[in-house]
């Protein structure tokens, strides 16, 4: 498969590419709905960067109200948008680079996944996939 599609398993950037001239890819961080993000070098104003690869897919969602709706943000607990733009057809987002946990991460590491899934009726594990209530205790 090729690359930068979401069900691809090669990353659609590796380290060593260079996006806009100036944003030189160090590593994939994580793979997200509505593309790959990727940790990244801003050669000119030396910082630490992340950058938004949309998915190739089509019917994939454009990145841009997305990347207006956090640069609109003014919280220091929000990622502020750098800029955007189109790199080998694909657009792309560049964010500042913040190093933290995932709230899903925590939530797994809290709360077991394993418990059975009563309300499907399932034996299988219950999974944040999972969308049906899990039952009240009385």
């Amino acid at each position: 498969m090729k690359r930068g599609f979401r069900d691809s398993s090669e990353a659609a950037l590796v380290e060593g590419d260079v996006v806009a001239s100036s944003y030189h890819v160090r590593r994939e961080i994580t793979r997200v709905h509505t593309g790959a993000v990727y940790e990244a070098h801003d050669t000119l104003l030396d910082r630490l960067v992340a950058i938004k690869l949309a998915w190739r897919d089509p019917g994939t969602p454009s990145l841009v109200s997305e990347a207006r709706r956090c640069a609109a943000v003014r919280d220091p607990c929000s990622v502020q948008i750098h800029g955007m733009g189109m790199h080998q057809g694909v657009e792309y987002a560049i964010a500042e680079r913040v190093v933290g946990k995932l709230l899903a991460d925590e939530i797994d590491r809290m709360v077991p996944v394993s418990s059975t899934c009563h309300a499907c009726a399932s034996s299988s594990p219950r999974s944040r996939a999972c969308t049906t209530p899990a039952p009240r205790s009385a």
